[in-house]
């Protein structure tokens, strides 16, 4: 039988243990354990690493993302890859919740009562790791305030945390990073009637 024809076959019986990845100018190759056939591996996509911190109204600091959320994240923007928190991460989007009220009027028969209903909002600055410290790059900001339908919430609000962080994954897997016209703003301040 033809050389030709084995070499293929023997390599698909091969054991993937006996296989062995090499590396050569720069590039990755996995190789048969002789060495002699051998496929280019394509390089991974550079993803840009992000932690979170969230510090709540009260001054208590969490780190991190549920696992949950880790995985959302990394099922819709394959581009950012979530760290634990260390030093050597070079974004973080750092949340702070600032405490507000509203006031709502429910209606009891023929009496009207108003009350002073709290909610967060969650303002994300998305910080850069440089040699003097961090630079605020972007902010984006949720209110925690949702609605319920059939006593079951509904709306962005209901996980604050989440939103502001899924729009800031969104903006960097947009380039918002690489365009120089994106630049810090203040997010207006909402207005508690809103």
């Amino acid at each position: 039988m033809n050389a030709r024809i084995l070499t293929p076959l023997l390599l698909l019986l091969v054991p993937a243990a006996a296989q062995m990845t090499m590396t050569e100018g720069g590039k990755t190759y996995h190789c048969d354990s002789q060495g002699n056939h051998c496929v280019e591996v394509p390089p991974k996509p550079p993803c840009l690493q992000f932690t979170v911190m969230v510090k709540d109204h009260l001054n208590n600091v969490q780190q991190g993302l549920a696992p949950k959320d880790v995985k959302s994240l990394k099922e819709q923007y394959p581009g950012l890859c979530y760290q634990e928190p260390s030093n050597d991460v070079p974004f973080v989007f750092y949340i702070i919740e600032t405490a507000d009220s509203y006031y709502n009027t429910t209606a009891h028969g023929d009496t009207a009562k108003t009350v002073p209903a709290q909610y967060g909002i969650f303002t994300l600055t998305l910080e850069e790791k440089t040699p003097d410290g961090y630079k605020a790059r972007h902010r984006f900001q949720e209110k925690g305030l949702y609605t319920r339908i059939y006593g079951f919430p509904v709306g962005r609000g209901h996980h604050p945390v989440r939103a502001v962080v899924e729009d800031a994954a969104k903006w960097v897997t947009n380039g918002g990073l690489r365009n120089a016209m994106q630049t810090v703003l203040d997010p207006a301040q909402p207005k508690p009637d809103q």
